[in-house]
């Protein structure tokens, strides 16, 4: 298992031009909770910060689109894609092959936003099988 600050290493390479572009506006810190980069600003800087989330992780997922995603993407996401009203994941690609994933999360108040940077789960995926497969199978159709 990595320790916290391989991760943080990590996700600050993979994540340095969008680091740099928000350097003036936004300070990240640790998250030591969610093993994650953390940025909590005003929204009065939301629309700006949510571009270039956007442009590094062009592919948004809301609590109504998630449904439909890739099962590995979800499950690389892990704790991130279960999305409440107004949250969002935003990934690299739709099928979760990327490293490193966005989470976009208002405040309930609407003053503050934060914005998480976090690695995905590298535990083995395992496609439901049998009954379940069938039941998410026929959902889907």
């Amino acid at each position: 298992m990595k320790d916290s600050s391989s991760f943080q290493y990590h996700i600050e390479q993979a994540c340095e031009p969008l680091l740099n572009e928000l350097d003036d506006l936004i300070t990240w810190q640790w998250d030591e909770h969610l093993s994650c980069l953390l940025a909590e600003f005003s929204v009065d800087h939301a629309q700006f910060v949510y571009l270039h989330v956007q442009k590094h992780f062009p592919h948004v997922w809301d609590k109504k689109s998630i449904k439909s995603a890739d099962p590995l993407l979800k499950h690389r996401a892990g704790f991130f894609n279960a999305l409440k009203k107004n949250q969002q994941l935003l990934t690299q690609d739709t099928t979760g092959q990327h490293d490193i994933m966005a989470s976009w999360w208002p405040w309930g108040h609407g003053a503050t936003v934060s914005v998480r940077l976090f690695q995905v789960s590298n535990l083995p995926y395992q496609a439901p099988s049998g009954l379940f497969r069938r039941l998410t199978g026929w959902a889907r159709t």
